[in-house]
């Protein structure tokens, strides 16, 4: 639900920008202020399980993620479906991290392997799958709203099937870090509000302050993390190599990706002149190679470590004469658990 609303929405952006009456500003709002919310409290939540309970944080944040979900979905006004869409970013973050933590408890060994190469391929496809999804509900009849509405009923039945997931809860009974969580929530805001308004705002200078104060505030984060007994964020991570490699290739992939699948939806509908349904259904080639390539990437990867991710590095960034079923083979590659690992 949460990877899939952030990419459902990109084939619905024409018809909320006709119904709604939405400016461009609001449009980007619509995408980014689900992100921004999502990034701000991403590392607090994932406290929040540790000290309250994983599976009763999972189900508040799910509780949330669906009411939000309602009001995008029967919002009157540009205005309403931002404001619903930063809200349903907050409770994502707060739904994402309980489930890899509730998989680390719940399995060992090969089975959090299988678990973990599970639930990246879910996430692959959700982010592909979306496009289509989102192309069959905008050309139904209830239009555009349904990429939102179609939660409810995801939701209530991911809570029916809660009661079997076991509690879990950090043996440290640290507190909560709320100052570090208010200044990693501005730091992260201090560089995305910018890049979010400053173009179509002509780049005044609040842009450019805060921008430049970014740095500061982040640092002053790292600061305190650093000084604390119990962290929000473990800095000693970084010093291996494999997980700071590995974000940053995480990272470069996120952007190619979630920027490309916004572009690409917005130009095959209003400069090609597709339907929302026949522009969902372009990345459907996208989702039948991440299919057939999710299962034997895990094995592949095992047996050839991190060559399997710089292959799908190689071909993913092919300068346009690669075709477009070798993206999405490359797309499973990364999301594989032992890719992560090594």
């Amino acid at each position: 639900m949460v990877v899939l609303d952030f990419f459902i929405v990109n084939v619905a952006l024409p018809s909320i920008a006709t119904d709604l009456e939405a400016g461009e500003s609001a449009l980007e709002w619509i995408v980014a202020g689900y992100g921004l919310t999502f990034a701000a409290f991403l590392i607090t939540a994932g406290r929040l399980g540790d000290v309250f309970g994983r599976r009763r944080v999972y189900a508040i944040g799910l509780i949330l993620f669906t009411v939000a979900s309602a009001a995008c979905g029967l919002a009157p006004s540009p205005e309403t479906l931002v404001i619903a869409r930063i809200a349903q970013g907050a409770a994502g973050a707060i739904v994402t991290p309980q489930v890899l933590a509730i998989v680390g408890v719940a399995f060992r060994g090969p089975d959090y392997v299988r678990a973990l190469s599970i639930y990246g391929s879910v996430l692959g496809l959700a982010a592909v799958g979306g496009q289509i999804i989102g192309g069959l509900l905008v050309d139904s009849a209830i239009g555009w709203r349904g990429c939102f509405l179609i939660n409810i009923p995801v939701g209530l039945a991911a809570l029916a099937f809660l009661r079997s997931v076991p509690e879990s809860r950090s043996e440290q009974r640290a507190p909560l870090d709320l100052t570090g969580a208010v200044t990693l929530a501005v730091g992260l805001t201090a560089i995305l509000l910018p890049l979010i308004e400053g173009r179509q705002l002509g780049w005044p200078v609040w842009t450019w302050v805060s921008l430049a104060a970014s740095p500061a505030i982040l640092a002053l984060f790292l600061r305190r993390q650093a000084r604390l007994e119990h962290p929000l964020l473990d800095l000693t991570l970084f010093r291996r190599r494999g997980f700071s490699a590995g974000l940053v290739a995480q990272f470069c992939l996120a952007c190619a990706q979630a920027s490309f699948f916004v572009y690409l939806a917005l130009y095959l509908q209003m400069e090609r002149g597709l339907s929302a349904l026949d522009a969902g259904l372009m990345f459907a080639i996208l989702a039948a190679a991440y299919v057939a390539t999710s299962a034997p990437a895990t094995g592949l990867t095992q047996r050839y470590g991190r060559t399997v991710v710089a292959a799908g590095g190689v071909c993913h960034d092919g300068d346009g004469r690669w075709p477009r079923w070798c993206q999405g083979c490359c797309w499973s590659a990364p999301g594989s658990a032992s890719a992560s690992r090594r």
